[in-house]
């Protein structure tokens, strides 16, 4: 009966270690992060191991780490086969590192998760499916001193700028040219390069160009597990009005992890000219409307020339006559011959002048002959002398006097000359 019972006790003793073993026997989950703060652009290595005692019929199911601003890539060959010694077993599994690029500073937090181990159970070697937690991970990621001010923070180990352009700058309306930007970046992921080539405000069309821009071309490649890659941006202007325009000038800054510094990648500007173009052909209905127009105006000028000629021509031929039979004409002309000294000029245009006055004054008209008798015996006497110059300025000034008083005699206004009434109004005494 001791007997028996000894054995029961062992059978127990190796079902409970058994237990025991078969419970320690329970895949391992390792993850594996660098302590300290990460750099925003630069990768962050997050590494998980699986283990197990046995093998695994088929790859473990791993979780994603995608977050907002946080970039998670797998290189190539990111997960590898791995084995190690536990408990003086040989335990096989794989490792898979991940690599974080977070793209803005601050603390990212990933929450908990977990992942499905299908491995071989150690006693009867059926697949056994497992959920392993794989525990939150938290970390933080900051800039390098001095690139703080940057926006967008671009921190990388190479950046470089280049542009290319087809087409002729000298355009005329209707042309077009095409600007290609590429920007590449090495050390880091080329989506953290931005918008490079202002996109089209809300004014454009207004100038000489109107902008078509293209989808931007991101791609990406890695070396080692170290990303690079470039953005490329094309956009094509359309010549639609004459003018100049310039192409804007591209600036960027960046922090350049191999100097420690900020530095500058620049392009320089394009000026374009377009041609004024020609003004367009004549429409042929306004030219028709035009042509119409100008014939009824020229119709309507005939006839009204037709109908004003006639009278036009009265009216000229009568301010003619009235100019040649005017006492204003007759004095001009007595003033021409004084002035070239022509004795019967002078008396010609006395007799046609006095035709305006035929009641001259008497003392007057005496005057005038008392003035022109010396000019007279200059020229008809026989002594043959030149009249002197103050006796012609003697004649011009009785002349002048003569026609002055003339003149006032013939104004209805002039005092003295005034009729009287018909019938006066007698006042009687007193009044």
């Amino acid at each position: 009966m001791r007997r028996w019972l000894v054995r029961l006790w062992c059978a127990l003793a190796l079902l409970a270690g058994a237990a025991l073993a078969q419970e320690d026997a329970r895949p391992v989950l390792r993850v594996e992060m660098p302590e300290g703060a990460a750099t925003v652009g630069q990768p962050l290595v997050l590494r998980l191991t699986v283990l197990v005692p046995t093998w695994m019929p088929k790859p473990p199911e791993y979780p994603t780490f995608e977050v907002a601003n946080l970039l998670v890539r797998l290189p190539e060959r990111a997960t590898s086969p791995v084995s190690e010694t536990i408990g003086g077993e040989t335990w096989s599994g794989t490792s898979r590192g991940y690599r974080l690029y977070p793209l803005v500073p601050g603390t990212f937090e990933i929450p908990a998760q977990s992942m499905t181990v299908t491995y071989a159970d150690p006693g009867t070697t059926q697949p056994v499916a497992l959920e392993l937690p794989v525990a939150a991970v938290r970390f933080d990621a900051a800039l390098p001193k001095g690139a703080e001010g940057l926006d967008p923070p671009v921190v990388a180990q190479g950046f470089t700028l280049d542009q290319t352009v087809q087409g002729d700058t000298e355009l005329t309306v209707g042309d077009a040219l095409t600007r290609t930007v590429t920007a590449t970046i090495e050390g880091t992921t080329p989506i953290l390069i931005p918008q490079l080539l202002a996109p089209p405000d809300a004014t454009d069309g207004a100038g000489p160009l109107r902008a078509y821009p293209d989808e931007p071309k991101v791609t990406e490649s890695e070396n080692r597990g170290t990303l690079s890659g470039s953005r490329s941006e094309t956009v094509s202007y359309v010549a639609q009005a004459g003018g100049s325009a310039d192409l804007p000038e591209i600036r960027f800054d960046w922090f350049n992890l191999e100097t420690g510094s900020v530095e500058t990648a620049t392009l320089a500007a394009i000026g374009v000219d377009v041609a004024m173009p020609p003004p367009p052909p004549p429409d042929p209905l306004d030219i028709a409307l035009k042509v119409a127009g100008a014939l009824i105006v020229a119709a309507l000028a005939y006839l009204v020339l037709r109908w004003l000629s006639p009278r036009i021509a009265r009216a000229w031929t009568g301010l003619r006559r009235r100019w040649l039979n005017s006492e204003l004409r007759a004095h001009r002309a007595v003033l021409r011959a004084i002035k070239s000294r022509d004795i019967g000029l002078l008396l010609a245009a006395l007799d046609a002048w006095r035709k305006h006055h035929p009641n001259p004054p008497a003392d007057d008209g005496a005057r005038l002959h008392r003035a022109l008798a010396p000019l007279g015996a200059a020229h008809y006497g026989a002594s043959g002398r030149a009249a002197a110059p103050s006796d012609w300025r003697g004649a011009e000034a009785a002349y002048r006097r003569l026609r002055r008083d003339l003149l006032r005699m013939r104004r209805p206004d002039r005092p003295g000359h005034t009729l009287p009434a018909l019938n006066p109004v007698r006042r009687s005494p007193g009044r």
